[in-house]
């Protein structure tokens, strides 16, 4: 184990992540003022014997374990001192009380700068020396510059990075969390040169990408998610609250974009976490309202390439939730994809084609609609009828997708547009092949679809070998596996899919697929092939009370 894992493992790991969904977390700002001061109510006065965040605060705290409910009202990590190494704590409350270090929520949420400060100063441990290598093994010198000049900059002026452990997570997101999240197709990094002088202005967006580096780290490493990591959770989700509820009460329009980029990197958090798709989907809500109002705003205050980043970031998060969301969000999703991806393909030669999709987007374009046909041609079925409107779809939607070819020079993200072609074609026609079973339980295909879907099959599996477990491509192949896990019937092609998602959850640190696996096991464990199909997977999380996003 590395040392930087060490010391995040040395942390308290026992406190459970805030439930950022519930109606209880939602409760009233309770702690700043709108101008971000701390209010102390008269007769309150500063406990000693509760927790450490209500002593922070300034609380009455009313000591209740393991959480006490100001922590639980306020989507914070609830802590006592005995929790904590001896002497950490009492140093910690010293050091945060005093007026000079004191960082309000409010001022964390909407913050346009962060005062700068000599190299050096107020750093309690030296630069890591693995950032004077090449971060991002990238050979173009300028990306190569700007981006250690990036790395400087944070680490000398950011207030955020004064706690040695929040400077390793920040080292973690931009040698391995970036390259995870962004599947780059080109030579710009969004999640890079787009997101992090976003990061650098407003520290709400800072936490939730500490956070999500927190969870990636901890997942990655093997180790339990320390409380550094819980911190940055849980002043995200609370920062969160407050600036939509001041958004929506009149607030400054300058609060959209951040608001916008938190949701978008909460719901990839969530997905990392593996089993919060519930709360991810919320967050995916949010998002699109947020969306709608950032999109309404003059380029004064949404420049072109940071546009193009929320439209393609927002558009391949709901194309890929729509098999957790159900046929409930098809609708709004089938609505949003019409509105946006014509913006996308607009601007397909600029930043779109570089950035989260890459030369992927036309297919992508038709995820929902697969999705709404499978769903149509299940309800006909269920009533005896195939009408010719259905089978008409089926096969015009089976020739475009047939005749897609990658227009990326890449190598590897032709490769992973390949994988979603045949996804998306196993997706079709595992939706129209029927099947019966005779009372030996020998099953038989009667249907002209089955030899579509194993032709999908034998172009899958070499596709999928060619792609090395480490790859950041592999962050992509979540939604394509469990597509083909719900339609796999052989043993072989089980394991397969099996041993891919386990290599995923290890290696690169995606705890989606490991739930991914888990879900696939209750489905192969029915043995009825008539729900060998991806319309299965919402009911089974329905049933088992899990949500799973397929990011």
């Amino acid at each position: 184990m590395s040392r930087e894992a060490a010391d995040l493992d040395s942390e308290s790991a026992d406190q459970p992540a805030p439930d950022t969904g519930s109606p209880e977390a939602l409760g009233r700002w309770s702690g700043t003022d709108v101008d971000g001061r701390t209010m102390v109510k008269a007769g309150l006065s500063k406990t000693r014997t509760g927790c450490i965040g209500c002593r922070l605060r300034r609380k009455k705290c009313d000591e209740r374990r393991p959480t006490c409910s100001g922590c639980q009202r306020n989507v914070l990590v609830c802590t006592w001192v005995e929790d904590v190494p001896d002497g950490a704590a009492q140093k910690l409350l010293t050091r945060k009380t005093r007026k000079e270090n004191s960082h309000s929520v409010r001022s964390a949420s909407f913050s346009t700068s962060t005062p700068a400060r000599t190299p050096g100063e107020g750093l309690d441990c030296p630069v890591s020396q693995s950032w004077t290598s090449n971060p991002l093994e990238i050979s173009i010198d300028q990306y190569v510059s700007a981006t250690l000049h990036l790395q400087a900059l944070f680490q000398f002026q950011h207030n955020l990075l004064r706690n040695p452990k929040s400077r390793i997570l920040f080292d973690h997101y931009l040698h391995r969390t970036n390259k995870t999240v962004a599947r780059c197709c080109g030579e710009t990094n969004t999640f890079i040169m787009q997101l992090l002088p976003i990061t650098m202005s407003h520290d709400l967006v800072f936490h939730s990408l500490l956070a999500l580096s927190g969870f990636h780290f901890h997942y990655t490493s093997g180790t339990p998610v320390g409380e550094t990591t819980l911190i940055h959770y849980g002043q995200a989700i609370q920062a969160q609250k407050f600036g939509i509820t001041f958004l929506l009460s009149g607030g400054n329009e300058d609060t959209v974009v951040p608001l916008l980029i938190t949701s978008l990197i909460l719901c990839i958090v969530e997905s990392t976490r593996g089993d919060a798709g519930d709360v991810a989907i919320r967050h995916l809500k949010g998002a699109r309202s947020l969306l709608q109002s950032a999109l309404r705003l003059p380029e004064s205050q949404l420049d072109q390439e940071t546009r193009a980043f929320l439209i393609e970031r927002y558009a391949y998060t709901i194309v890929l939730a729509n098999i957790s969301m159900g046929e409930e969000s098809d609708s709004w999703v089938l609505h949003d994809v019409a509105q946006l991806f014509p913006l996308m393909k607009s601007s397909y030669t600029g930043t779109l084609g570089s950035g989260t999709i890459g030369c992927v987007h036309e297919l992508c374009r038709l995820i929902p609609t697969v999705s709404s046909l499978a769903m149509k041609r299940q309800k006909e079925e269920s009533l005896g009828i195939e009408s010719w409107e259905t089978i008409s779809t089926f096969l015009s939607l089976y020739t475009t997708i047939k005749k897609w070819e990658s227009v990326c020079t890449d190598e590897f993200y032709t490769l992973c547009g390949k994988i979603y072609q045949h996804t998306l074609l196993v997706y079709l026609a595992s939706s129209f092949e029927r099947y019966e079973q005779q009372a030996n339980n020998d099953v038989f295909y009667g249907s002209e679809y089955s030899p579509l879907v194993g032709l999908a099959f034998s172009n899958f599996i070499p596709l999928l070998d060619s792609v090395p477990v480490d790859s950041p491509m592999s962050s992509t192949l979540c939604w394509p596996l469990v597509v083909f896990g719900s339609c796999a019937k052989l043993a072989e092609h089980r394991e397969l899919v099996r041993a891919r998602l386990l290599a995923m959850s290890s290696v690169i640190g995606m705890g989606n697929a490991r739930e991914t696996c888990s879900l696939l096991d209750i489905l192969w464990s029915s043995g009825d092939y008539s729900q060998a199909n991806p319309l299965s997977i919402e009911p089974i999380m329905k049933k088992e009370k899990m949500t799973v996003m397929f990011l």
